[in-house]
């Protein structure tokens, strides 16, 4: 596999498209948090006006256009079949990439995969189903792709819900833990030996700006029935999921991968609609489009400058504070235990 290093030193022989003539180092220099982003975090209220769509078009000023051919890469997306995952989709197609879509129900992959190559003209588009809160279903797709022995290139982790009331699966587990943190968790060590045959293979993790409200603690990422909130539940799993990110990047990164996590801001997703109404209803004049909070998964999919940056938390294209709060911060300890704790499924 090549490293990272000389990656870099052969992108520099390319060229991403952009609105006007820029220079090599320009094209290709690792994303940087800006000093307004520094401010608007530390100051917590203008960080939080970022995850409208109104910081989604003060940010959207400064990007390149994404429009390098992605026809050979494979990129693995759950998740896919509405909101985030189906926009990324759309956009990663249209760009030429191989699609493999993880989608829950069996149905759905006709309707969804036609769509997909119509709107794209890429026929390079196919799905496979699986239950992810399921950790069994996780190990026959992970057990079935690998038979395949197809690299993987880029594997997005999106699939997730807020789940209310509290629910356990068939297996035991309490479903927005079993979905949100140890399936992701599992797909991508699972997945590992295809994503090792890339040349530089890249992992996305979506998380949440819900996660700023949560310290880790591993003995609450489970919640027990008397004191569970959906929307803590969710919170919690994406900071373990953002803790899984900085793990992998400093872990994997001699082998030249590049892991990173984004959150897509306040975005109008079947999700929201379904899980938050109340929120929806206060905040709809200041949601993005699904489109908008999508953008981002994209662009660190395809973007020759997002392959300089590991383990990192995005938005908007760039790298933003994992803690707005000194209280939600976790022991180095406390990290070391989620890593322990979720091998142990």
């Amino acid at each position: 596999m090549m490293t990272l290093e000389n990656h870099f030193e052969r992108s520099g022989s390319m060229s991403d498209s952009s609105d006007q003539l820029v220079t090599t180092k320009e094209a290709f220099c690792a994303p940087e948090m800006s000093r307004y982003s520094k401010i608007a975090d530390r100051w917590i209220l203008p960080g939080i006006i970022d995850f409208t769509r109104f910081g989604y078009w003060r940010n959207k000023k400064r990007w390149k256009k994404i429009t390098g051919n992605q026809s050979n890469k494979h990129i693995l997306i759950t998740g896919a079949r509405t909101g985030l995952g189906l926009c990324a989709a759309k956009e990663l197609a249209k760009l030429g990439a191989e699609l493999t879509l993880v989608v829950r129900k069996a149905e759905d992959i006709t309707p969804l995969v036609d769509k997909l190559k119509t709107v794209s003209g890429n026929k390079n588009v196919t799905a496979e189903v699986a239950d992810l809160s399921l950790i069994g279903d996780v190990k026959s797709l992970t057990d079935r792709l690998v038979r395949k022995n197809k690299k993987i290139d880029v594997l997005i982790n999106n699939a997730g819900a807020l789940i209310n009331p509290r629910l356990e699966t068939k297996e035991n587990l309490e479903q927005s833990f079993a979905l949100l943190l140890l399936s992701p968790y599992r797909l991508t060590l699972g997945l590992k030996p295809l994503l090792n045959q890339s040349e530089q293979p890249r992992i996305i993790n979506v998380v949440s700006g819900g996660m700023y409200t949560q310290k880790l603690c591993v003995n609450e990422l489970i919640m027990p029935k008397e004191k569970y909130s959906g929307s803590v539940a969710y919170a919690r799993a994406k900071r373990g999921l953002m803790i899984v990110t900085e793990s992998w990047a400093d872990a994997w990164k001699e082998d030249g991968f590049v892991v990173n996590a984004m959150h897509p801001g306040w975005a109008d997703t079947p999700g929201v609609q379904n899980s938050l109404p109340t929120f929806r209803k206060i905040t709809k004049q200041f949601l993005r489009t699904p489109e908008q909070g999508a953008d981002t998964i994209v662009w660190l999919a395809a973007a020759s400058e997002a392959g300089r940056i590991s383990g990192k938390l995005f938005l908007d294209r760039e790298p933003r504070t994992t803690y707005l709060i000194k209280s939600t911060v976790e022991t180095k300890k406390e990290r070391l235990r989620l890593l322990d704790f979720l091998d142990k499924f």
